[in-house]
């Protein structure tokens, strides 16, 4: 699955982007992303999802606390931006494509 699932979620990326289906075009990314990390919904790293968001980043937003998507909505921008040594609008950026995130979870 992992395997073919890149694959066919490429083609569908491709397709959603042609037809200018935004939403399903977001979902099929995350989807993506989600697959290509192992991370999924449940996971206790749900940052690594995030644009800009690696391993390293993912790591010491896990170990602050700030793993889930939920916590991190609730960070401030100055907490997020210290912890991954990044310059503003970086932790106002990261917390809108949590927001963002969360909405088309539900």
């Amino acid at each position: 699955l992992l395997k073919r699932g890149d694959f066919l979620l490429s083609v569908l990326l491709e397709y959603f982007h042609s037809s200018r289906m935004g939403s399903s075009w977001a979902a099929a990314m995350l989807l993506k992303k989600c697959l290509k990390r192992r991370v999924w919904e449940n996971s206790e790293c749900q940052v690594r999802q995030l644009p800009n968001i690696g391993d390293t980043f993912g790591e010491n937003m896990h170990a602050a606390g700030l793993g889930f998507l939920s916590t991190l909505a609730g960070a401030s921008p100055e907490h997020i931006e210290a912890l991954c040594r990044r310059k503003p609008p970086f932790g106002q950026q990261l917390l809108k494509a949590a927001a963002e995130a969360l909405a088309s979870a539900k």
